[in-house]
């Protein structure tokens, strides 16, 4: 009986709690031949959300009479065969059973593995405890002795030539535990302590959240193919700058389902009340199995981004000397100013334009607008928007759009002069570009002061395309 059996009983009454969630097992392990058995020194099994016959297999599987990369995909039907196997010490794969212990010092005494099990938490694109995952997953792990207590050097280095040498060749057994088993350790090698993985992702998780208008956001999740709406609900926390949290729960429907092609899709709108910090849980089963948190500007309050800026900018005086330079020259000043301008406005900005890190063909200043699909290309200047200039900025934010095809993208160039010429009006209104002079410059200052919210900003921006409807009638440009 494997050690801490427990800890495999407990993982596997957590998945049977939840049977409509997942659909094969994908099974792997990289094994020696031992005294007329198998043994495996790294295997994983990871619960998948379909159906067998919709996975491919591994670029290598490899065995002969000393040495084996095992995979094997089988339904999710097989699951407590499996969790058997583990408290037995084995792991079934291929036809074959490798064992899961580890033999000690001279007496060759077979030491089971240990294991225990815990909640990993969602993270992007991360590895964590020999799992890497875009969801919550219930992970059990079971870890032996080092490698190198029972497979000789000899054995392991040829091991790895075999993995080298083979038709679709890896860099010796490290690359193989990278690749295929999704290993943490950066150089496999016989010091590493033998390990069995089982991963079980919940396959539910927040997908995206947009803005649809005013406080009135679009909360897109999605949950396991065979998985029910009604098992979900939404749930927020609203915490305002003073009195108590507003506290809300938003049962899913099938109305709120915008796909069942693959996974289970649905799309909920929510109303935030007006506090700056939400807190969004994506619930199944009465146990949250994704968070987002983020904040929300509220008009009227302060500005955060404004107060981070003058502790460091006494009165914002170094903010308005890059943004009203007196010299022409100037114009990398310029662009430091009105990147921070934007981002003192909300946005997500990233400076393209300076010397020492241009980049080939490059718009100046990029910003997007959180939680929405828009985005700003800024081009700056100093001087005159001469329309050479403009229709450089035009193509180059064609490329930008065709690379981001999701996204509405708003061309905007900016002069820190006091008007433009009616012959770079004429141009821009033709090309669909925003232009803002130094006018514009000082209202966007005194809507940073109000904490705004960028999706007002942004169409604030639409509304500077020369032939457009000004947000203020005093100021159309038509």
């Amino acid at each position: 009986m494997a050690e801490n059996a427990s800890a495999i009983e407990q993982f596997a009454d957590r998945v049977r709690g939840q049977l409509r969630t997942w659909g094969a097992i994908d099974i792997r392990s990289l094994c020696f031949h031992q005294d007329d058995e198998w043994r495996s020194i790294l295997a994983n099994a990871r619960l998948l959300a379909g159906d067998p016959h919709e996975y491919e297999s591994i670029e290598l599987q490899y065995e002969d009479d000393r040495f084996a990369v095992l995979q094997e995909i089988i339904g999710f039907a097989n699951f407590d065969e499996l969790v058997d196997g583990l408290l037995q010490n084995r792991l079934k794969i291929r036809g074959r059973d490798a064992k899961l212990d580890c033999p000690e010092g001279a007496s060759g005494q077979a030491r089971p593995y240990s294991y225990y099990t815990q909640l990993v938490d969602r993270t992007w694109a991360g590895q964590r405890h020999l799992v890497q995952s875009d969801f919550q997953t219930l992970v059990l792990e079971g870890s032996g002795q080092q490698i190198g207590g029972f497979v000789s050097r000899d054995e392991f280095d040829r091991a790895s030539a075999v993995v080298t040498a083979h038709s679709k060749p890896f860099n010796g057994l490290g690359d193989v535990a990278r690749s295929l088993f999704h290993s943490v350790n950066g150089d496999f090698a016989m010091g590493h302590i033998a390990s069995m993985t089982v991963a079980a992702p919940a396959y539910a998780r927040i997908e995206e959240i947009v803005e649809f208008s005013g406080r009135t956001y679009d909360v897109a999740v999605m949950g396991p193919p065979s998985a029910q709406p009604s098992e979900f609900s939404i749930n927020l926390i609203m915490r305002p700058l003073s009195g108590q949290p507003v506290r809300r729960s938003l049962p899913l429907a099938e109305a709120d389902v915008s796909s069942r092609e693959g996974y289970l899709r649905m799309t909920k709108r929510v109303e935030f009340s007006e506090a700056p910090l939400v807190e969004l849980f994506l619930v199944r089963g009465g146990k949250p199995v994704d968070l987002s948190s983020f904040y929300l500007p509220v008009a009227g309050t302060q500005n955060p981004r404004l107060t981070a800026q003058l502790t460091y900018d006494t009165e914002g005086a170094k903010l308005r000397e890059f943004l009203f330079p007196r010299e022409k020259s100037k114009s990398d000043a310029f662009e430091i100013g009105i990147s921070w301008l934007l981002f003192l406005c909300g946005f997500q900005t990233v400076l393209h334009g300076l010397h020492g890190g241009k980049l080939n063909e490059e718009i100046d200043c990029i910003a997007f607008v959180p939680l929405s699909r828009h985005a700003v290309a800024v081009e700056c200047t100093t001087a005159d928007l001469n329309p050479t200039k403009l229709v450089k900025l035009a193509s180059r934010c064609s490329v930008l759009k065709d690379a981001l095809a999701d996204f509405e993208i708003l061309p905007i160039a900016v002069t820190s002069l006091e008007r433009v010429t009616t012959t770079e009006t004429k141009t821009a209104a033709e090309l669909g570009i925003a232009v803002l002079a130094r006018p514009d410059i000082e209202e966007l200052l005194r809507r940073a002061a109000q904490n705004p919210a960028p999706s007002e900003i942004y169409q604030y921006f639409s509304s500077r395309i020369p032939g457009s409807l000004s947000a203020d009638p005093r100021r159309a440009t038509f």
